[in-house]
């Protein structure tokens, strides 16, 4: 079959024309925005990358039935950039992956809009995070809130944090010829 016969992935809903996907992103990334805004609106709020997918689509009238993972970061990308000339704390900090981690391309897209990537980027996502639930609303605790890791980030940075503090001792040395003490405390080289 010739390539300009192969059927678009990208399409409108309405009528199954192709779209350009350029032309796609950017609307997907128009439909984007007022989304994340109203995750923004609640303290603590996230939205899966499935999720923002699927309603970008809805919203915009153009489905694609490439795999999210292959355009939702360049859509993100956009509306990160917009909120970065306005000034805004970047809204790209609340969708995350199944994982429940921003993931990599967060750090690619910070890079881009910001010019330095960040060394950890789940911790920035927390603090864009706190910065978006501020300035689009949503009831913030007394205290003001903190930046929070998601959950899943919270609990493996938890897991790894124990595992380092159970420093296992290194057992005695042989006074004689220096090797590493069974643990029954017998040198097995001199004895």
């Amino acid at each position: 079959m010739p390539v300009s016969s192969a059927p678009s992935t990208v399409v409108r809903a309405s009528d199954g024309e192709p779209v350009d996907a350029t032309v796609a992103r950017q609307e997907w990334a128009e439909a984007a925005r007022p989304i994340l805004e109203g995750v923004a609106g609640t303290y603590g709020g996230t939205i899966s990358y499935t999720e923002l997918a699927e309603a970008v689509q809805e919203r915009a009238g153009i489905t694609t039935s490439q795999q999210v993972r292959h355009w939702i970061a360049p859509v993100l990308q956009i509306v990160s950039q917009g909120c970065e000339d306005r000034g805004e704390p970047l809204l790209a900090s609340l969708a995350i992956r199944a994982d429940g981690n921003v993931g990599p391309g967060y750090a690619t897209t910070v890079g881009t809009v910001r010019g330095d990537k960040p060394e950890d980027p789940e911790m920035h996502a927390a603090e864009e995070r706190l910065e978006c639930y501020r300035a689009h609303g949503a009831e913030l605790p007394a205290d003001g809130g903190r930046p929070k890791l998601t959950p899943v980030e919270h609990e493996r940075r938890q897991r790894a944090a124990l595992r380092a503090s159970k420093v296992i001792p290194a057992r005695p040395a042989c006074p004689t010829c220096q090797m590493q003490l069974l643990t029954s405390g017998v040198c097995g080289t001199c004895d």
